[in-house]
């Protein structure tokens, strides 16, 4: 898990999916309460993953580049899930 440069993209309609998977695989997405939430995202090179972002950016249509902390792909995602 890295802290990579990424823009927020409209949820995959298995969201919750992936979103579960990536709280098993990161302790941080549980912490309640403090300001980051879980994203789907996609990488400047176009990449899809799923990383923490502050709040105010996830839940806007903001489609600059911000900082995610603990970036996994959702390539990386799947074959955990499998």
């Amino acid at each position: 898990m890295e802290n990579k440069i990424v823009i927020n993209v409209t949820s995959p309609s298995n969201e919750k999916a992936y979103v579960d998977e990536y709280k098993k695989r990161n302790p941080r997405a549980k912490v309640p309460n403090d300001g980051l939430d879980v994203s789907i995202v996609k990488l400047l090179n176009g990449t899809k993953g799923v990383a923490l972002l502050p709040e105010k950016f996830n839940r806007s249509r903001d489609e600059n580049p911000h900082r995610g902390q603990d970036f996994i792909s959702l390539e990386e995602l799947r074959k955990s899930m499998k």
